[in-house]
């Protein structure tokens, strides 16, 4: 198993168990558990249920469930007095898991965190796909239409898909491509119109371009 594996593993078992990721420390001593077959995903399985802190989230259903929408809606464990006041309210029958997940949907803390992914995400695919990052127009156009719910994911994505600029050539793709994730910039016109006549013409093959790329000094320079 590759250590990314292992650590995703850790990850995964840490949020089922006490829905958190695990410490660097945490990590570091489980990885290397792991790796080194002194445990099994069994055993660290054991570990965390032994806790304390995963015996005080499992002291009752009220409070599993409670841990859980917090993970859910706010990717974190429940603050004290947040815990304190809506076990409390579970408790007294005053509030239950439907009820407590609204309030949660519509916080403010869900909306600036949906906000943040929601930005994240459109920076991310027109990189992806466009190899460029949107402009400050395009950004908050489409990040307003995906927090309140005009636009989803998969429709923002076909519709860049879709749209004039994405580069149907595989060719002029990897060029762009090779642009973003090397040089970590957009293309120029220039620079992309000389490395595709590279390609298409046979000088250079894509493992030429991308060493090429690599000994350029724009790439040195970043990597100092």
């Amino acid at each position: 198993m590759s250590q990314k594996n292992t650590k995703r593993i850790i990850v995964k078992y840490f949020k089922i168990h006490l829905f958190r990721k695990p410490t660097e420390l945490e990590t570091k001593q489980w990885t290397n558990n792991l790796e080194k077959s002194k445990n099994t995903k069994n055993d660290l399985s054991i570990w965390l249920k032994e806790k304390d802190e995963y015996k005080s989230i499992h002291q009752s259903q009220n409070s599993i469930v409670l841990h859980n929408l917090y993970w859910k809606w706010f990717q974190r464990r429940p603050d004290r007095s947040g815990y304190k006041h809506y076990l409390t309210l579970m408790e007294n029958g005053e509030r239950n898991k439907k009820t407590i997940e609204k309030e949660f949907r519509y916080s403010k803390e869900y909306q600036n965190l949906k906000h943040k992914k929601n930005t994240q995400y459109v920076n991310w695919i027109f990189g992806k796909l466009l190899y460029r990052r949107p402009s400050e127009k395009e950004l908050n156009k489409l990040v307003s239409k995906l927090d309140e719910g005009q636009k989803s994911k998969k429709n923002l994505k076909r519709d860049l898909q879709n749209c004039n600029e994405y580069e149907k050539d595989r060719q002029i793709r990897f060029i762009k491509k090779a642009y973003w994730y090397i040089l970590e910039r957009q293309y120029d016109n220039e620079g992309l119109e000389f490395w595709t006549k590279q390609l298409k013409s046979g000088e250079k093959t894509k493992k030429d371009i991308f060493n090429d790329f690599f000994k350029t000094a724009e790439y040195k320079n970043k990597h100092k």
